[in-house]
């Protein structure tokens, strides 16, 4: 506890016995604090002796504060109560039980309080109303929570919300008789444990809502001998930082493995420039990868790949779906917090190497003036495209046409059809014609009206009238 003066100050003695009188007079000291919090035990007076008062005709422990001076002004007084006089008090366990409750100024003038300006965190719902704290009389009394222990709320706490900000103040209190009373007080800024409190309820609802996975992507760099698995992080915002990963890379599963799949890892450190790599076993004397900074540099959550694994088998393994796992996934934070990420199954595709590339199908419109659709961009030899065409109200469709001589479009004039693909690319075109109108350039043409009359030398695309006819000019 810090150095304490002789206090001289003075304070309203109204409503109160003429024996707290005296206590006042005789108040043992001023504590020169600058900040709170601060503590107080029996050292300090707290519950040293009970008195008889002739209010009630009771014992009752009285105490009177020394006037502590703040270096900042204070708007809300949090008293917690970690220590009374009984063991046996209520559940066993510190607990309130005041008959009143007294605030004073730097000079020691009492502040005119009522139930409005007290609070607490555990109200015993059975008995002792909060307003009993404050209405001058000594028979009734507020009990703070007894017939639960204090794990359901914390330790007791009576807020006091002043009537005006304050460096300096007293307190005193009158305990309910002689058999419970605070023992030890814990004085804070209520304003900033609440401000804390709402701080670390914030942090914690973000820590409940973080999310991290590890996700792949898999790529065939030889058809059915060899695969890059690139591994990143994925985290719904940077709240946590990283600076460790663990994993345990499991084989693909049976009848991939052939004659054997090699698997390397590498740590991708143009993302990580940082950070160490190690691999050992795991449980299961699969591999075991750790990533790691000396430095506390962390793993975000961004886009880029964190580490590259490469499968190579000895043999060309049969086309197929695999299923390759990364297990035991671990990341911690700057902070130490662990986090333990759900198993992460890796689809890999074994393709035939005697298969066929697929082929590029590019499609192209004439008119414009509707809406041409293939099934796929890319096929196989000998796989269908089908071909769907839907032209606006004033066109019709005309028909299909492609490029290359050996591609056979079955009913070529149907808008919904279909070729087969052979081993090269293909270029398709989709033909629209104005509904009964014929189709011409503007090159030969001079006699060019609009519809509504007016010459025109130079028209847009649309259609014209031309020697009395409607055409469509392109």
């Amino acid at each position: 506890m810090k150095s304490k003066t002789i206090s001289t100050a003075k304070r309203s003695t109204d409503r109160r016995p003429f024996f707290l009188l005296i206590s006042l007079f005789f108040s043992l000291t001023v504590a020169a604090y600058d900040t709170l919090p601060i503590t107080l035990t029996l050292d300090d007076g707290l519950c040293d002796t009970y008195s008889f008062s002739f209010e009630d005709f009771k014992e009752h422990y009285f105490y009177t504060s020394p006037t502590f001076h703040l270096e900042n002004d204070v708007k809300r007084l949090r008293f917690i109560v970690p220590e009374t006089t009984s063991g046996d008090s209520g559940g066993g366990y510190p607990c309130f039980a005041l008959a009143e409750f007294y605030i004073y100024d730097g000079q020691g003038t009492m502040l005119s309080l009522t139930a409005r300006n007290f609070s607490t965190n555990a109200q015993e719902p059975t008995e002792g109303p909060m307003k009993n704290i404050c209405d001058n009389s000594y028979g009734t009394y507020f009990h703070s929570l007894w017939s639960y222990r204090d794990e359901t709320t914390g330790e007791h706490y009576i807020d006091v919300s002043l009537p005006k900000s304050m460096k300096d103040f007293a307190f005193g209190y009158v305990s309910r008789y002689n058999a419970v009373a605070p023992a030890k007080i814990i004085i804070d800024d209520a304003v900033r444990l609440d401000e804390e409190k709402q701080k670390e309820e914030e942090e914690r609802e973000r820590l409940e809502n973080h999310r991290d996975s590890l996700v792949c992507t898999v790529t065939e760099v030889v058809k059915g001998q060899q695969w890059d698995l690139d591994l990143a992080l994925e985290s719904t915002d940077d709240y946590l930082r990283y600076t460790a990963l663990q994993m345990d890379v499991v084989p693909v599963t049976e009848g991939m493995t052939g004659d054997g799949i090699d698997i390397s890892i590498e740590l991708n450190k143009e993302r990580l420039p940082s950070h160490q790599m190690a691999i050992g076993k795991g449980d299961w004397g699969t591999p075991r990868v750790v990533i790691y900074s000396m430095t506390l540099d962390s793993i975000r959550g961004t886009s880029g790949a964190i580490v590259h694994i490469r499968l190579t088998s000895e043999t060309v393994v049969p086309a197929g779906r695999y299923l390759f796992y990364v297990t035991n996934i671990r990341l911690t934070s700057v902070d130490k917090i662990e986090r333990i990420l759900n198993t992460l199954e890796i689809p890999v595709i074994s393709t035939d190497p005697n298969e066929p590339e697929p082929r590029n199908v590019f499609l192209n419109s004439v008119g414009a003036e509707g809406m041409a659709k293939i099934s796929a961009d890319k096929a196989k030899p000998g796989e269908r495209v089908y071909l769907h065409a839907n032209p606006t109200d004033e066109w019709l469709f005309k028909g299909w046409t492609a490029a290359e001589e050996d591609v056979v479009i079955n009913a070529p004039e149907s808008a919904h059809t279909y070729f087969t693909m052979p081993d090269h690319d293909v270029h398709i075109t989709a033909v629209f014609e104005v509904n009964g109108i014929a189709t011409v350039t503007t090159d030969s043409q001079t006699d060019i009206h609009t519809l509504d009359g007016r010459h025109t030398d130079y028209p847009a695309k649309g259609i014209y009238i031309v020697s009395g006819k409607k055409v469509l000019v392109k």
